[in-house]
């Protein structure tokens, strides 16, 4: 099992892509979007003052790296034979709550980008807490074959 720590701001992605000049077919990556902070209420989980430029690196032990537009992530989220919106991804939320840390397991729907708030519908996997967040990371584990 591998395990990810992170203390920054970020949001990542794990997909697969089919086949670009700089990844190989089938290289599994991971998407990292850098955000202010989160709310988690009424089943909608949201990301603020989100940039619109995801950055990507690799799995070992190829590691490229480089980066996409958040609009081409969204677009290509319904998008494949193994797509997110037909086999929504797990992710982990990890951030700051009130006074403690906290990593909150979900599953992802229905992306959407506005303002500068990336928001997701959610449904709980394990702790179903609400609030705010602040230094919060989101990864997302699953496939996006058409991402680039």
């Amino acid at each position: 099992m591998q395990k990810l720590f992170c203390h920054a701001s970020v949001v990542g992605v794990a997909v697969t892509v089919l086949m670009t000049p700089a990844i190989a077919q089938e290289e599994t990556i991971l998407l990292v979007e850098l955000a202010q902070s989160a709310t988690i209420s009424d089943g909608v989980l949201t990301l603020h003052g989100v940039d619109d430029t995801v950055l990507w690196f690799s799995d070992r032990p190829i590691r490229d790296t480089g980066e996409v537009a958040l609009a081409t992530l969204i677009e290509a989220w319904g998008e494949g034979e193994d797509s997110f919106a037909d086999d929504p991804p797990n992710a982990v939320l990890t951030g700051m709550g009130d006074e403690e840390e906290v990593a909150i397991v979900v599953e992802l729907t229905e992306p959407s980008f506005e303002d500068g708030a990336l928001s997701f519908g959610y449904v709980a996997l394990a702790d179903d807490r609400q609030g705010e967040f602040t230094n919060v990371s989101l990864f997302i584990d699953g496939q996006v074959s058409s991402l680039f």
